[in-house]
């Protein structure tokens, strides 16, 4: 019982995977602060229909994007999947679809630092078992 606890604190304490954390963080925060807020004058709660999607009170268009943030949009599908699946619990609430993107923002933010952060570990573990870190490695 007590391997659950020590291997989310080793994965906790990699420094790779902290540094892809704090970089993902940063570049993503930075990329969504940049666009401007979807405003609806008449109806707040009810975004109109349109190919983009509503992401932190944000349109995100994947045609009109950078290619650094489709990429970063690519490598956190797991995570968006993740999201979109915990986002399914706050259904009953009903929530306005600008409080709704936010939620949705929250939650992809959430599960892609866990992505993130377990990607550096494995990537460290891995790293040192074959750099003569031994078989022990991932223990």
């Amino acid at each position: 019982m007590k391997a659950v606890p020590e291997f989310i604190r080793r994965a906790a304490s990699s420094r790779l995977g902290l540094c892809l954390l704090a970089a993902h963080l940063v570049y993503v925060v930075w990329e969504f602060a940049l666009k401007p807020s979807a405003t609806y004058a008449k109806t707040p709660c009810v975004a109109e229909p349109s190919s983009a999607v509503l992401i932190a009170g944000r349109l995100y268009h994947w045609h009109y994007e950078s290619a650094p943030l489709k990429l970063i949009t690519f490598l956190d599908l797991p995570a968006m999947f993740l999201a979109g699946l915990a986002s399914k619990c706050f259904a009953p609430l009903r929530l306005c679809d600008f409080t709704s993107s936010w939620v949705d923002a929250v939650l992809i933010l959430f599960f892609a630092s866990v992505q993130w952060l377990l990607f550096g570990f494995v990537v460290e573990a891995l790293f040192r078992r074959f750099a003569g870190g031994g078989a022990g490695a991932l223990r």
